[in-house]
């Protein structure tokens, strides 16, 4: 099976409804382009080592300012009458309360919602719409009571031998096992990066490593399943929907869907680790604690408990407010997602029928709740079958039995 690019025609052109969805997804997909809310929220380098430098005893030098002096890669209003001229068109073509006009007017709205975010970095209403788009620590209970479920049935591992590998050496061992599972996926690049706040991050076409990160034979497991695996997979997944081409881009609710899906993976391929579990039940404390007022000090220090290193407990502290303020703003609540996501998942599972469509989760950056409608059009031959699928799904069946006697 071709790769079908975002030029590419529909599989189903002969279709009016067909190439109609076809048509506004690839609009959606050119309109979002410029909004990376991960990149937009990022602090430098410079105030980590700063920070570091003075042994953690005053806030990280963030003020609006800092992101004032960011521009976003989109003109604001601009980009919101874009979403917005997009949306009523996609009313008038499909509608927009069912079917791929449903799906499609959800995604305009979330993207509108990130724009807004981002507008306000530095503000409380960031951390308001931030809120609203990921959730909120008290919606992380049951995806804590999945974490605690699946650690039981699926028992993470300890780590006790730390081999540790630079940046470069990441990179070669994480080609060698990651380009065998996409081969018709020429210009997979794995590359490195500087100003990254975790040691990896996948794109669309690519994984990259942060450059002075140092990487055990347990981080490079661990990559190669979430990153690899699951954000990469889907990637390469989406790259054959002609027809559902909003597929390839992953709004706020797909991302709780294909972080939950990441960590779920993590589990059942055997590679979660005890302190993997560890950091993300510590994020939700984390996030929790920020909500209720706690500044970056407070929280690095909790964080410090129970992470030996200074430099992992900044980034993973950086992570709660990254976008926000080191103090009187709130969090960014983004990291939610993992643990939300997974309990999302997890009760899926004990759904017999639902169980069985786990699979077209992998077939782009998908959201749980559009779970039947996906069904749907894979009954209509609107949606491509995914081509990669983890070796640990191949029998969901009992994959779902496993889950649910955890």
């Amino acid at each position: 099976m071709l790769a079908v690019s975002e030029s590419d025609p529909p599989l189903s052109a002969c279709f009016p409804l067909a190439n109609t969805i076809h048509r506004l997804s690839l609009r959606l997909v050119a309109a979002q382009r410029s909004i990376r809310p991960l990149e937009a929220v990022g602090w430098d380098d410079e105030i980590e080592h700063r920070f570091l430098r003075d042994q953690g005893r005053e806030l990280p030098a963030v003020t609006r300012d800092t992101y004032r002096f960011r521009p976003l890669p989109f003109e604001p209003r601009r980009k919101l009458g874009e979403l917005q001229d997009l949306e009523r068109d996609i009313a008038l073509s499909l509608g927009s309360r069912e079917g791929a006009g449903c799906i499609l007017t959800r995604m305009c709205r979330e993207y509108a919602s990130l724009v807004h975010m981002l507008t306000f970095r530095g503000t409380k209403t960031f951390v308001s719409i931030s809120a609203k788009l990921f959730g909120t620590a008290g919606d992380a209970e049951r995806g804590l009571s999945a974490l605690a479920e699946l650690s039981r049935r699926f028992p993470p591992r300890f780590v006790h031998f730390r081999s540790v590998r630079n940046a470069e050496e990441a990179q070669q061992e994480l080609a060698e096992r990651l380009r065998p599972c996409f081969p018709e996926w020429p210009n997979l690049r794995i590359k490195l990066v500087d100003n990254l706040i975790a040691d990896a991050a996948a794109g669309s076409s690519y994984l990259k490593l942060r450059r002075d990160g140092q990487f055990t034979i347990a981080d490079l497991r661990l990559l190669e399943v979430h990153e690899g695996w699951v954000h990469l997979g889907t990637s390469y997944n989406s790259r054959a929907q002609g027809i559902c081409a909003f597929l390839r881009k992953a709004p706020p609710s797909s991302t709780r869907t294909q972080e939950g899906l990441a960590v779920l993976t993590e589990f059942v391929a055997g590679v979660a680790t005890a302190e993997r579990v560890r950091r993300l039940a510590q994020r939700v404390q984390a996030i929790g604690m920020a909500e209720q007022g706690a500044d970056f000090l407070q929280v690095f220090r909790f964080i410090r408990e129970t992470e030996p290193d200074d430099r992992e407990a900044y980034q993973q502290t950086a992570r709660v407010f990254r976008g926000s303020l080191p103090a009187g703003c709130g969090p960014f609540t983004k990291d939610l997602c993992y643990v939300t996501g997974l309990g999302d998942l997890v009760e899926m599972l004990k759904d017999r029928r639902q169980a069985a469509l786990l699979p077209l989760l992998f077939s782009g950056k998908t959201a749980l709740a559009d779970l039947p409608l996906l069904a749907d059009f894979e009954r209509r031959g609107w949606l491509t079958r995914p081509k990669f699928l983890p070796a640990a799904f191949d029998n969901v069946g009992d994959l779902a039995a496993r889950v649910a006697a955890a």
